[in-house]
């Protein structure tokens, strides 16, 4: 397959080796996943349905985009988009570069996602039509797994070390925009994962992410 085009240090081709690239809540840059935050609507609008119909070919069951024409360093039957190592794939579109998700959902709905698209399994490249849905940013925020500086193995848990002879060493909370809703202190850090599952299940719902 292609790779895309003026490609940097920050893109790789597809398959090179990158595995599953983990999930990140910081913001990366473009468009759709905490890539970016504000969509391109003038870009967007200057994509027609029937362009990209024309252009390309989107598989729902394995995600993929197929060119359909050759020119421009493209070839007819190749796959489209690159891989970079923030772990979304891109795919460049008449000059232009859009993330495959968002076009996916485009492709399916012939109409823009009107929040952000969220990969519910946690793979950013994973585009298949059954791992997408439209979310709102806080929605997309909590489907994230553990966050990189965690050192209590387990999302929403922290050790309290102001209170080193307290035997409720453990502190679970979940968060809601900036605001905390406390599961509880407890003894162990199983016990206050154990907490903060229930409490983000009741607070995210279909959401909630443990971050596994």
């Amino acid at each position: 397959m292609t790779t895309c085009e003026n490609q940097n240090s920050e893109s790789l081709p597809l398959g090179l080796g990158l595995g599953n690239p983990k999930p990140s809540p910081k913001p990366v840059g473009g468009m759709g996943n905490w890539a970016g935050g504000r969509v391109n609507q003038a870009k967007q609008n200057a994509l027609t349905y029937d362009r990209l119909l024309y252009l390309l070919r989107y598989n729902p069951a394995t995600g993929d985009f197929t060119h359909l024409r050759t020119g421009y360093g493209t070839n007819a039957g190749e796959i489209a988009g690159c891989l970079k190592k923030t772990g979304y794939i891109w795919i460049k579109v008449d000059s232009k570069d859009f993330s495959a998700h968002r076009l996916a959902w485009f492709y399916m709905m012939k109409a823009w996602p009107s929040n952000q698209v969220d990969h519910i399994n946690g793979d950013k490249s994973d585009n298949r039509w059954i791992n997408l849905r439209d979310v709102t940013p806080c929605q997309n925020h909590w489907n994230t797994k553990r966050a990189s500086n965690n050192t209590s193995g387990f999302k929403g848990v922290a050790f309290l070390a102001n209170r080193p002879d307290h035997h409720l060493k453990w502190r679970a909370e979940v968060r809601i925009n900036r605001k905390v809703y406390l599961a509880g202190h407890w003894a162990s850090s199983e016990e206050a994962a154990e907490a903060v599952k229930r409490k983000r299940i009741e607070l995210h719902g279909h959401f909630a992410n443990h971050g596994a």
